[in-house]
């Protein structure tokens, strides 16, 4: 006997199998290619497991009730059934809902031929820009394509990109990275936008799917614009058509350990996370910083899943003014946050880039959840020069899927706002040489290293590396319960 999926553990989490949680898993089924399909009855949710052993939210956006649409839309009332056909879809029955419900399958699980669509550009010259989705990131990957899309469509409607006297129409093709982040998946995801005639693309989102596609898009010199990817290694490939509009870790975590110094006052501080070499790089770029302020780290220390006794008992005795929390993957930080506070009531948790994106983060600590700090990658809203009229547009054009951008699970829509803007603007810069090519408009792109670029979020201006020279990181802080920004000068 052995376990397939799940950690044994009631929730809600994909991700590798082993990793996976589920609620209450009343049924599954299976297709002849090997996808495991399980209606996740108390999550209100059907999940997948897939041949190479991962774990995704095929429907369901966990709301109670009934709500027809696309998957990430679709409202489920206790699914405990499911029943995959022979021609791409599956049937689901609801115990609470009285319904028999319907799915068709994406074509990257079952790759049956789809029916034949319209070209949208049919009878025109167009200039294609490509977008890498990630569906199991629903609400990121939707705000980050509306983002993209309502940029492309602006310029469209301001008469697209006039090339050697003729009118081109920019056109927005996708290809998606159906997995969680791998090299193979994204490299695929790379060449088939590549494929289709890309001179440049939004994406990715994971760093490691980032770095993967760099290495197909590095060699062809297509330009790929990031709005999410942080990894510092994603431009230190040498790949001098890769850039980002979001900020590099490598700034990150030294900016915030100066935040926490300057901005917060404090003085004694312990690092947690776990044994990662990206976290433990995070955590030797915080402490130099915040040591050649005049701070003093007390002590690192790491947990697999939850701290030991003793490790709490040495917190207790270290009395750090400031517990600093890294990002995780196997470490529980809602439970890590409950521990180092029963430990020690008095400490101020300051996250880096650690809590704000976990859903039940606030729900989970209740109360207990006042006063804590997350230092982010981003721009705080108000602070943007041109949010108020970029929210008010992206509202307008009522996408299908619609993470409202005051949503922070949608943050990242200026920034793909904005990755798509410097693109077109390249893309109009190489249309002055009389042509638009792969080659031109990574050519153009090298402008933006000698003079700035306004975007919604700010000024966009690039370093030898392709990394923002301005990076920007504040903090969000709980209060009454919900995460709300933290202006300079303010605690």
């Amino acid at each position: 006997v052995s376990t397939v999926a799940g950690t044994g553990m009631p929730g809600l989490a994909d991700g590798p199998a082993i990793e996976a949680a589920f609620y209450w898993p009343e049924d599954l089924d299976v297709d002849v290619f090997g996808n495991i399909y399980v209606a996740d009855s108390h999550s209100n949710r059907i999940r997948v497991i897939t041949p190479e052993g991962m774990v995704y939210t095929l429907a369901g956006s966990g709301r109670m009730g009934h709500a027809d649409g696309p998957g990430p839309e679709a409202a489920f009332l206790g699914p405990v059934g499911v029943l995959v056909d022979g021609s791409g879809h599956l049937f689901v029955s609801e115990y609470a809902g009285l319904r028999i419900r319907v799915i068709d399958l994406p074509h990257t699980l079952v790759p049956f031929s789809p029916a034949p669509t319209p070209d949208p550009y049919a009878g025109q010259k167009v200039i294609k820009i490509g977008l890498a989705e990630e569906p199991h990131g629903v609400q990121l990957s939707a705000s980050l394509q509306n983002a993209a899309q309502l940029a492309i469509d602006e310029a469209n409607a301001a008469g697209g990109v006039i090339v050697g006297g003729e009118r081109y129409t920019l056109a927005f093709v996708t290809a998606q990275d159906w997995k969680l982040p791998g090299e193979a998946d994204a490299q695929a995801t790379a060449r088939a936008l590549l494929d289709q005639g890309v001179v440049a693309v939004v994406g990715h989102i994971f760093s490691e799917n980032s770095m993967a596609a760099a290495e197909v898009y590095g060699p062809a010199g297509v330009v790929m614009v990031s709005a999410v990817s942080s990894d510092p290694r994603v431009t230190q490939a040498g790949w001098p058509s890769v850039y980002r509009v979001t900020s590099n870790d490598a700034f990150l975590a030294p900016v915030a350990a100066r935040m926490t110094y300057e901005d917060l006052g404090l003085r004694r501080a312990v690092l947690l996370g776990e044994a990662d070499p990206h976290v433990q790089t995070a955590m030797d770029a915080w402490a130099q910083a915040f040591g050649s302020l005049g701070g003093e780290v007390l002590g690192r220390f790491e947990a697999e899943a939850e701290f030991p006794a003793e490790v709490l008992v040495e917190l207790q005795s270290l009395a750090p003014e400031a517990v600093i929390f890294f990002p995780v993957r196997r470490l529980s930080p809602e439970r890590a946050v409950q521990q180092v506070q029963e430990a020690i009531p008095s400490a101020i948790i300051v996250g880096v880039e650690s809590f704000t994106n976990l859903p039940v983060f606030l729900a989970f600590l209740g109360d207990r959840a006042e006063g804590i700090y997350d230092a982010v990658t981003g721009v705080p809203r108000v602070a943007m020069p041109g949010y108020a009229g970029f929210a008010e547009r992206y509202r307008q054009a009522d996408f299908a899927i619609m993470p409202d951008p005051d949503d922070f699970q949608a943050k990242w829509a200026p920034f793909g706002y904005d990755a798509a803007g410097v693109i077109i603007a390249a893309i109009r810069l190489a249309a002055e040489t009389g042509e638009v090519t792969r080659e031109s408009v990574a050519a153009a792109m090298e402008t933006f290293r000698d003079q700035p670029y306004q975007g919604v979020t700010g000024v966009i201006q690039f370093d030898e590396f392709g990394d923002l020279l301005d990076q920007p990181v504040y903090f969000k802080k709980v209060v009454n319960g919900q995460w709300v920004d933290v202006l300079p000068g303010e605690r």
